[in-house]
């Protein structure tokens, strides 16, 4: 009996001496006096497990050898001791917590972490010491310290702590990170990462809820859902409120959108945009059109099928879904999209090769495999050089037509590598900016070479539409004419970014107006729709699944949108609801809300109560967005049937792939390439494959998201060699509005290519980025589990 009270009394000084050194390092690291009874709590709890788990070794050797016991156990807290102060050191130096990033990283790059901050050699003695000195500290502590309490406070303190591992971070205030980050313990988080190693920053599987779902159709009682696991599939019952501006006509119209880059309000009514402020007097016009997001990935899905998604609808595996190209086409229009750009940027190219598209131009192959430089730049073609093209080619089409035509010189400066063009547009944006308000006209010097590209991009639509006068259906067209995004140039406020100007023209106009009320992207495919379906006869769905509910022409200023924006990071963090503009609270803002009022201007109002209604509102809209996108849950009514796949190979691996970027510059030793699949071959009597990609991601870097490596889907013509690739950065899939540092997450992709008369090989791969100004050595990332599914069709 006195054997084994001298081994639970020895063992209680060594984890007495663990538990004061542990606290020590609490006490140095704390930050506030208000978290120091909760700093102490954690550590006292999660020091009483680890003194259990250190226990159960030290019981099996204290059977052949106490002596060996102690030195064992004396040890084991030694490096538990020697881990909590090098990870405090670490959060404190990088403001993050480490977890199952040190055991993902190749121990390679440990080292060299460890080397770069403190040589091997005294990283070597620095841990014996820190370990033989606790193992010194314990053993005089066995020698000298007496008294029967000592096992009594260890005892109690290890069975109440065992328990509380369920909720022990549960007293930690989890909406303050930087407090948390001294509050816990490091290495039980460090622990606790590693065991938890399945967990999910954010749930991606997102269950049905009814009581959401209801909450969503109360938002919108003249919704008919007939089936609530749909919530958006809803019989089309949008009034046509353009019909009565428009003549009528036994002849199917043609529809053509123009979709020009940067073309926002601050564009307009001040002379540097000459004809589209001519065409806005004699139009239905739209000054207070907001567009779902500040870049332009959002705007052809937005427009063309009232859609969102929790990053941008086309990134992911796209829901079942309709649009006006479906539509059109279902109707016998030949649907077209016309672009001087790479269309595989931002997965536009997925979005239209989804729609059954008739056509999409390949002009940006065109300029590159072209000798003439002076046509375009890296974007592509210059905008007259595109118009001009996409009349040359629809030209070539019967009526009834579709086209969706997207600039994209406005994008930056002007430089059409034309000296006398270039002085004539500098000269006109001088004698525009002459007239402005001394003030204003300070404002818009500022960036004068940019707003000169705006007077050019002016006249090539004023070009293309006295082009598009000599065809033969001109006079039965529909001119649907807005921004992708604004400029950013003049900001009032950052309801500015989304602030772009609507145009709807037509020589079938009987009458025009403008319209000030609020209107986003989203209502322009329902009012389309609507117009064609009761002025032109139409055959549209019976169900639709608008975000939008259709234009306002009321000439008051009305409030009546409920609109979600994702910003450049992808995160759906800003709702516009009515006349308020909502935000919530990020590392570097905090949660607001603002009055919108009549001249758009945007007052602060302090209400906690509003603040957290709005809050319930914004989540609302994002669940109702996230479960309707990643369930398929959009539509249960697709107008063409669900592509006829059948499966052609399917690749598992649960084995962990690091990711890792080069140490120097990609312009000095090119891009590292990770391959997922490489060189399936495909035959050549199909048609279109399909590649479905869905894995986890453990992000070891908090990066920003241009920083993050790239995805890419390769698809190689076996006898020319000639390449189509899909390059997008690897975070724009992942399924998460935020993405941080040591957590594992969901990614899910899908592409389709279209196969001619070749056999084609697929690859799919992670490349560190080719980008100087987005590189960042060492950079990386972990591929964990992963699926890869080939249909052919």
């Amino acid at each position: 009996m006195r054997n084994k009270n001298n081994i639970l009394k020895d063992f209680s000084l060594t984890a007495l001496c663990f538990i004061f050194i542990m606290l020590l390092i609490k006490i140095f690291d704390y930050k506030s006096f208000t978290i120091f009874f909760k700093t102490i709590l954690h550590c006292l709890v999660t020091s009483g497990i680890f003194i259990c788990t250190v226990f159960a070794v030290y019981a099996i050797f204290s059977v052949f050898s106490k002596k060996t016991a102690n030195w064992i156990a004396s040890v084991l807290f030694g490096i538990i001791v020697f881990g909590e102060i090098g990870l405090t050191i670490y959060t404190n130096e990088s403001g993050q917590l480490m977890g199952q990033e040190l055991f993902l990283r190749p121990l390679s790059e440990t080292i060299q972490t460890v080397a770069a901050a403190i040589s091997l050699f005294w990283a070597i003695i620095i841990t014996i010491a820190v370990i033989g000195g606790f193992a010194l500290l314990a053993n005089i502590a066995r020698k000298r310290l007496h008294g029967k309490w000592i096992s009594f406070f260890i005892l109690t303190l290890s069975i109440i702590s065992v328990p509380s591992v369920f909720f022990i971070d549960n007293i930690l205030d989890s909406n303050n990170v930087g407090a948390k980050n001294h509050e816990t313990s490091k290495m039980w988080y460090l622990a606790m990462s590693n065991i938890n190693s399945d967990h999910k920053a954010e749930n991606t599987v997102v269950d049905y809820d009814e009581t959401l779902i209801d909450a969503f159709l109360a938002e919108h009682p003249d919704y008919i859902v007939p089936d609530k696991h749909y919530p958006l599939d809803r019989i089309d019952n949008v009034p046509d409120v353009l019909g009565p501006y428009f003549r009528g006509s036994d002849t199917k119209p043609d529809i053509v959108i123009i979709l020009v880059e940067s073309l926002g309000i601050e564009m307009m009514g001040n002379g540097l945009a000459p004809y589209l402020d001519s065409l806005a007097q004699h139009s239905l016009y739209w000054p207070n059109c907001l567009a779902t997001t500040i870049r332009s990935y959002g705007a052809t899905p937005a427009i063309t099928s009232s859609t969102i998604g929790p990053k941008g609808f086309q990134f992911g595996v796209m829901p079942e879904h309709n649009s006006l190209f479906k539509i059109l086409k279902s109707n016998g229009y030949k649907t077209n999209a016309f672009y001087g750009g790479d269309f595989s940027f931002d997965c536009i190219s997925e979005y239209l090769i989804a729609q059954d598209i008739d056509y999409m131009s390949d002009f940006y192959n065109e300029y590159r495999s072209g000798t003439d430089k002076t046509l375009g730049n890296w974007w592509g073609y210059f905008d007259h050089v595109m118009f001009k093209r996409s009349i040359e080619e629809i030209e070539k089409f019967d009526s009834p037509l579709f086209c969706m035509i997207t600039t994209i010189t406005n994008h930056e400066a002007l430089n059409i590598k034309n000296e006398e063009k270039q002085q004539e547009y500098s000269s006109k944006c001088d004698a525009v900016i002459a007239q402005m308000p001394p003030e204003k006209a300070v404002e818009y010097n500022k960036n004068k070479k940019r707003f000169c590209t705006m007077l050019y991009t002016d006249d090539c639509i004023k070009d293309f539409i006295n082009q598009y006068k000599k065809l033969p259906n001109f006079d039965n067209t529909i001119f649907v004419i807005t921004g992708d995004h604004s400029s950013g140039l003049i900001l009032n406020n950052r309801l500015d970014y989304h602030r772009v100007p609507l145009i709807i023209w037509s020589p079938m106009l009987e009458k025009t107006g403008t319209f000030k009320s609020i209107v986003t992207h989203n209502d322009i495919a329902p009012s389309l729709n609507a117009l064609l379906r009761d002025k032109y006869h139409l055959t549209t769905p019976e169900y639709v699944h608008w975000i939008g509910d259709g234009l306002n022409t009321s000439s008051d200023m009305e409030f009546n949108k409920k609109m979600v924006h994702v910003n450049y990071t992808r995160e759906m963090r800003e709702l516009v609801y009515n006349n308020y503009l909502y935000w919530t609270k990020n590392q570097w803002e905090d949660e607001q809300v603002n009055k919108i009022n009549q001249d758009f201007t945007l007052d602060i109002i302090y209400n906690d109560s509003l603040k957290s209604e709005l809050g319930s509102k914004l989540k609302l809209y994002k669940y109702i967005c996230r479960y309707t996108y990643y369930n398929n849950k959009l539509t249960q009514h697709p107008i063409f049937e669900v592509p006829n796949y059948t499966v052609y190979q399917e690749i598992r691996s649960n084995s962990k792939l690091v990711c890792k970027t080069p140490d120097k510059k990609p312009s000095e030793v090119g891009v590292n390439i990770f391959k997922l699949l490489d060189n399936v071959i495909i035959h050549d009597s199909i048609s279109k494959v399909k590649i479905t990609l869905d894995a986890e991601v453990f992000v070891n870097d908090s990066l920003w998201q241009d920083e993050y490596m790239d995805i890419v889907f390769e698809c190689t013509d076996t006898q020319t060699n000639c390449k189509a690739y899909y390059i997008e950065k690897l975070s724009k899939f992942i399924k998460s509005d935020i993405i941080k540092k040591g957590k594992w997450y969901d990614l899910s992709v899908s592409k389709e290519f279209l196969i001619d008369n070749h056999s084609k090989k697929l690859s799919v791969y992670v490349s560190s980025v080719k980008y100087d100004d987005q590189w960042v050595g060492g950079s990386t990332l972990t591929i964990g589990r992963r699926y890869i599914k080939i249909e052919v069709e």
